[in-house]
């Protein structure tokens, strides 16, 4: 039988978010877009962020060491606060068609990074 501790653990593992983790001791934001694109990025060099939740989609702008960088997704308000606390350590859009209508963890479905000025 799972002691307690293994058994809190399997069930918040369940509950994480294959889009995205955070870790109290980053010192960057590793970025994957999906189309074999990824970055990092060193915290920093943060600038600002912005969350806008729109009815059908949220999203996240991270302006970072030149770099605007575009989260798209849905229940993206843990990633926000962990962008705020400067915890975000990874972000990773998945397809779309790979979501569960139902599940309410944060899903990205679409990362853009833009060089600020061009």
């Amino acid at each position: 039988m799972a002691s307690l501790r293994e058994q809190i653990e399997m069930r918040t593992a369940n509950r994480r978010s294959p889009c995205y983790s955070s870790s109290s001791q980053t010192s960057s934001l590793s970025i994957s877009s999906g189309d074999g694109k990824s970055w990092s990025f060193p915290w920093r060099l943060f600038s600002y962020a912005r969350h806008d939740v729109q009815p059908e989609r949220h999203i996240i702008v991270i302006a970072i060491a030149g770099f605007e960088i575009e989260i798209e997704g849905f229940h993206l308000e843990q990633v926000a606060e962990e962008v705020t606390g400067g915890q975000l350590s990874k972000v990773k859009a998945l397809p779309l068609e790979y979501r569960e209508p139902t599940d309410s963890r944060p899903y990205i479905y679409k990362i853009e990074v833009k060089e600020l000025g061009r």
